[in-house]
């Protein structure tokens, strides 16, 4: 049998292409994948701006139901819902032996950027080792659990953040991860959160998720408007955009001891210069946040399927798997939210 997939080639460019359909290994499992998010790293990839083995199936953020199990799996069964964690860990390396599975040695990945790809989830069936699946109860659908993944990168930001109860937090930008970040930041307990967002209607959906403030950067000075209204500035400031100059936004907002988080995907050649003196004086804080361990991509799965997150909103776009295109052009024009892959 034969099942269809979105192939990235050695062109670069997408085909919809007839495959057959894999065999799970005794530790593996087969997936009929039911939804899949299009990601910024998958926009980066099909850009050619990470450098990849090709052809390759790309899609990491997906969900779907069980269909055939190898004969060593215990956990799973036919018809279960499913999303799959896309870091393939070697569990022995230091930073698995510490917890830090998503800094693996020797990872393998589903569907993303990596040394070692492997297909991912823009296609209809797909292999995922059983101890990188987790599964749904059925209050969960299909396009709620395709977002197992990228919760998962959120609540490991947040978890490196240190957020703690009572603080005040800046994130700047509100596409579908700094959404995903305004609502686990109320959950731990923000007692202001501010989003610096430059499209009003994504602005409208950060209050409507747990904002208390939004704000234009091109109608104010950032910054300057959030050491007036926090009177000295925020502990935390995310940033969740990847550029430079919003980095420098979230940077330049902190109060003394603050720390500022880069969790968006930035430019491998990215560069900001940062005086030494001030965070040597000031005693900042600068944390980097990557990817998803198995430890947060578990705390996503309980937030989800106990209906503590709602990601409905941050889905403005679905696509047939044979629309794909579509889904990067509009990225390509940074128009809506989350494009969703309906298989």
């Amino acid at each position: 049998m034969k099942g269809k997939a979105a192939v990235l080639g050695l062109d670069r460019k997408i085909s919809i292409i007839e495959k057959e359909i894999p065999e799970p290994k005794e530790d593996e499992v087969l997936i009929n994948v039911k939804a899949c998010g299009v990601c910024r790293t998958d926009h980066h990839i099909y850009h050619g701006q990470f450098n990849i083995k090709q052809p390759v199936v790309l899609g990491h953020e997906f969900s779907g139901i069980v269909v055939k199990v190898g004969k060593k799996v215990r956990n799973f069964k036919e018809g279960d819902i499913v999303a799959a964690h896309p870091i393939i860990s070697c569990g022995e390396c230091e930073y698995c032996v510490s917890g830090h599975s998503n800094l693996c040695e020797n990872a393998k990945v589903l569907g993303g950027a990596g040394e070692d790809i492997y297909d991912g989830g823009f296609q209809e069936y797909t292999i995922v080792p059983e101890k990188n699946l987790r599964k749904f109860n059925n209050k969960v659908d299909f396009e709620e659990a395709a977002f197992a993944e990228p919760l998962g990168c959120a609540v490991r930001g947040i978890q490196k953040s240190r957020l703690s109860l009572g603080e005040k937090v800046l994130i700047v930008g509100a596409g579908p991860m700094g959404l995903l970040l305004v609502q686990l930041a109320s959950i731990y307990g923000a007692s202001m959160i501010i989003v610096s967002e430059i499209d009003e209607q994504k602005r409208k959906i950060a209050e409507q998720l747990g904002a208390h403030i939004t704000v234009n950067p091109k109608e104010v000075n950032v910054p300057e408007f959030v050491k007036d209204i926090t009177k000295g500035g925020v502990e935390l400031a995310i940033e969740a955009v990847g550029k430079v100059e919003t980095f420098e936004t979230a940077f330049k907002s902190l109060k003394k001891m603050g720390r500022a988080m880069i969790f968006g995907v930035p430019g491998d050649t990215a560069e900001y210069s940062i005086p030494l003196f001030p965070i040597y004086y000031e005693e900042y804080e600068i944390i980097g946040s990557y990817a998803v361990s198995y430890e947060s991509f578990n705390i996503a799965v309980e937030l989800l399927n106990n209906k503590r997150v709602n990601v409905k909103p941050l889905i403005s776009h679905r696509f047939k798997l044979e629309e794909i295109l579509s889904a990067f052009d509009l990225m390509d024009k940074n128009v809506g939210l989350k494009k969703m892959i309906k298989i």
